[in-house]
């Protein structure tokens, strides 16, 4: 009995197992899951519902905890690697001016969008119940600056204050000096370059592990919106999604243009991060908060 070439392909071929997670494994699609339970709680039960806001803060907090971390190691290992000293003041200098740069046009992109948008319509808010005291630390720090005091700020007070702060600005400043330092030290210095290295592993594993409570930080923040201002505001927050998904696809643009960059001008492009575009995008939508996902891992997705 003769046996088709076809068939003898079939049996004699591997059989490559997926290593796409199942479905429900998948962070955006349990984000979803979480929100839209979290709008039916907040539907019927909106008591219940605003109490859930605690697990939305506590989520924040948990990332925004280590993102000073994730800056520091990332920013200073990089710089340490680099040989060429001209370089490294080259990147260190455009580290500021695109931070700068990229601040100053979010704060002009918020104005326009907060004053054509209006994302705030159609919640069920009275002025009168608001608590003054919840935005008086950012009234406080919206106060005019001049270039000497800008400059006095970006110094810290000491290494420890950057970090306790939590201001990103001066964390940049510190990431600077000591990869420039680790830089000009050399071999003398690549044990300590290598340890710093090895923490960057390790506060990314922290932040994938906490990712996977992003579903119930989901869950906490908009079971508190629905059960605190009605179904009503989920017109707003849907208008708040249209704006950010094209800026979501910016990101992921310039991202890949930065890679390219780093290849043509000697580093290597690492497009890994890529992958986690999708579920970052989706998360910073669904919770109104881009934080949780600005140390988020390549890996966050599994």
């Amino acid at each position: 009995m003769a046996i088709s070439p076809q068939a003898l392909a079939g049996v004699t071929a591997p059989v490559h197992a997926s290593n796409k997670p199942p479905w429900y494994r998948v962070l955006w699609v349990q984000v979803f899951i979480a929100i839209a339970l979290a709008v039916v709680l907040g539907y019927f039960d909106p008591a219940r519902a605003v109490s859930m806001k605690a697990l939305g803060d506590a989520f924040i907090r948990l990332i925004t905890s280590i993102i000073t971390l994730i800056v520091f190691c990332t920013v200073t290992t990089g710089i340490a690697r680099m040989e060429n000293l001209k370089k490294v003041g080259r990147v260190g200098g455009m580290a500021l001016l695109y931070f700068e740069v990229v601040s100053t046009l979010a704060l002009l992109i918020g104005i326009v969008v907060g004053n054509v948008v209006r994302p705030g319509d159609g919640f069920n808010v009275s002025v009168a119940t608001l608590d003054a005291k919840a935005v008086a630390d950012y009234a406080g720090q919206a106060k005019a600056q001049n270039v000497t005091d800008f400059l006095m700020h970006v110094i810290p007070t000491t290494v420890v204050d950057a970090f306790t702060k939590g201001d990103i600005l001066q964390v940049v400043f510190v990431s600077l000096l000591f990869g420039f330092a680790l830089s000009t030290a050399g071999a003398r210095a690549k044990p300590l370059v290598d340890m710093i290295d090895s923490l960057t592993n390790v506060v990314f594993e922290v932040t994938r592990i906490l990712m996977k409570f992003a579903p119930i930080g989901a869950f906490g923040a908009m079971a508190y919106t629905v059960g605190k201002f009605g179904l009503a505001s989920l017109g707003p927050l849907a208008r708040r999604r249209t704006m950010s998904a094209p800026s979501g696809r910016r990101s992921a643009s310039h991202f890949k243009s930065s890679t390219q960059s780093a290849s043509s001008s000697g580093g290597t492009p690492d497009t890994r991060p890529l992958g986690g575009f999708g579920s970052s995008v989706f998360f910073c939508a669904s919770t109104s908060s881009g934080d949780p996902t600005n140390g988020s891992s390549p890996t966050s997705d599994s």
